[in-house]
């Protein structure tokens, strides 16, 4: 093997060793993870999905599209190979490893120097290794975000539209691709003073790639109306005010970014000032200017993670790509970054155990396991008929009890993955049906059965006792007798709707 194919070995060892050692190999910390792997295991059985009856009552119910369908089809062997709990987790560390060997291979065609290096610290940044060990589709979104933008400053509009095109059978979020291909784009064109046709060509071969792949996605049409609401809807105008969003939409505070990426913070500062007073010489035109236009990149998608949470696992990347070429073009040998070097070296090793630790303590609390709610999801699948529904009181809870009753008759539920669609089919019982889940006043019987029974045409409720909200609900419902509870957990409790006015 080449010498300078060892980095390879080296950062797919580190990078399978980090996430195996991270995650816990019972349980998650995003209840998704229970979503995609069923999904690969209903297209093993039934091919690609063309509709979704689980969620009847929301937007996946009339206009499914399969979002994640190349990260499904993936997570198959694995899944068909080893079981449903350790699958996952080989598929975990298995994209790890293609990332972290994928991000390598554009630090070495963007020519920085110790690209092993920044990768193996990005992948211990807080939020990039948790986004990339959640079991969903994140770390192949990254790789084919990672190798558009190396083809985008290699000119190569033909491999650009190949990372658009499979993107966009990934996931709906391609759109960022052909988002930061214009923004660097703007940021050239301000240095070159003017639009040259290769830019003109990569765009539209990104906007053809993407467009193309979302067209011959299994869903077809689907993905563009659903793309719509999962971009626009859900992404640019998230109505956390009004609707209980998941946390990975709630944008970071400025002290969560300066704490999740102090050590990130600390090495900019150290490479600015070594800029000002070690620089290279002969610095080339072509290199300022990629470092002009990466920096514009990381400013903006800053700003988006100040939007959105998730917008992290696309700006780790390229914020480290802006830093390590900022000391591309640092003399380190001078002999004033070196007296100071070895204090701020061990400086960035504190901060960067501390954040690992921070990781490692996340993927151990507040946890779904394997086998929550396995006794009340067996009642459930013993007495259910085919397209019964529960009342489920978290719509986060959807995806475990899915992956437990996906091959149960179609049982239907009442809300799931995101608020958001269910609220856009109907308002008015998304509002009733957050305010039973977590509202802050205990409901009336009439409240309740108004819900459950009258509107959403519930055989079975099923109470997590995850959150506070629950209490009030399960208060209501306990001293009503038109509801019998036939099952009891450490986890949940289920109640059949036997009973009319």
């Amino acid at each position: 093997m080449k010498k300078e194919n060892w980095a390879y070995v080296f950062v797919g060892v580190c990078a399978g060793m980090i996430v195996a050692i991270t995650i816990q190999w019972n349980s998650f910390i995003d209840p998704d993870a229970f979503y995609h792997a069923t999904m690969s295991q209903l297209i093993l059985q039934h091919g690609p999905l063309k509709s979704f009856p689980w969620l009847d009552l929301t937007l996946y119910g009339k206009y499914f599209a399969d979002f994640h369908f190349l990260f499904h089809i993936l997570e198959i062997p694995f899944i068909y190979f080893f079981g449903f709990s350790v699958g996952i987790r080989y598929s975990i560390i298995f994209l790890t490893v293609v990332v972290a060997i994928t991000v390598l291979f554009v630090f070495k065609k963007m020519h920085i120097r110790y690209p092993a290096f920044w990768v193996v610290l990005l992948l211990l940044t807080q939020t990039f290794l948790t986004r990339i060990s959640l079991g969903k589709a994140t770390p192949l979104d990254i790789i084919w975000f990672m190798l558009g933008i190396c083809a985008w400053f290699k000119n190569k509009p033909y491999w650009l539209a190949i990372c658009a095109f499979l993107f966009a059978l990934t996931h709906a979020a391609w759109i960022f691709l052909l988002v930061s291909i214009c923004i660097l784009t703007c940021a050239e064109c301000l240095i070159e003073k003017k639009l040259q046709k290769k830019h003109i060509n990569l765009f539209v071969f990104c906007l053809i790639g993407g467009f193309i792949g979302m067209l011959i996605h299994p869903n077809g049409l689907n993905m563009f109306r659903q793309s719509w609401i999962h971009i626009v809807s859900i992404g640019l105008f998230t109505p956390s005010a009004s609707l209980p969003m998941g946390l990975e939409w709630k944008g970071l505070t400025l002290s969560d970014f300066i704490l999740m990426y102090d050590f990130w913070i600390l090495i900019l500062m150290f490479g600015i000032v070594g800029y000002s007073f070690s620089r290279k010489q002969n610095i080339l035109h072509d290199e300022r200017v990629r470092i002009f236009s990466i920096g514009v990149l990381s400013l903006v998608l800053f700003f988006m993670t100040l939007k959105s949470a998730r917008t992290a696992e696309y700006f780790s990347p390229i914020f480290v790509l802006f830093i390590a070429s900022i000391w591309n073009i640092v003399d380190i040998k001078k002999s004033y970054i070196t007296k100071w070097g070895i204090g701020s070296i061990t400086l960035c090793v504190i901060l960067v155990t501390k954040g690992y630790i921070s990781t490692w303590q996340d993927f151990r609390k507040n946890t779904f396991a394997d086998s929550l709610y396995s006794t009340s999801t067996r009642i459930i699948a013993e007495r259910a008929h085919p397209a019964d529904r529960v009342f489920n009181n978290r719509w986060d809870d959807f995806p475990v009890l899915f992956h437990a009753l996906a091959g149960t008759g179609d049982i239907r539920f009442i809300s799931g993955l995101d608020p958001v669609p269910f609220d856009m089919v109907s308002s008015t019982l998304s509002h009733d049906y957050n305010e039973l889940s977590f509202g802050t006043t205990t409901p009336t019987k009439e409240q309740v059965w108004s819900v459950i029974h009258d509107r959403a045409h519930s055989q079975f409720i099923f109470i997590s006792y995850r959150g506070a909200g629950y209490k009030r609900l399960l208060h209501t419902i306990a001293s009503d007798q038109r509801y019998t509870k036939i099952s009891e957990s450490d986890d949940s409790l289920v109640f059949t709707i036997d009973k009319t006015p």
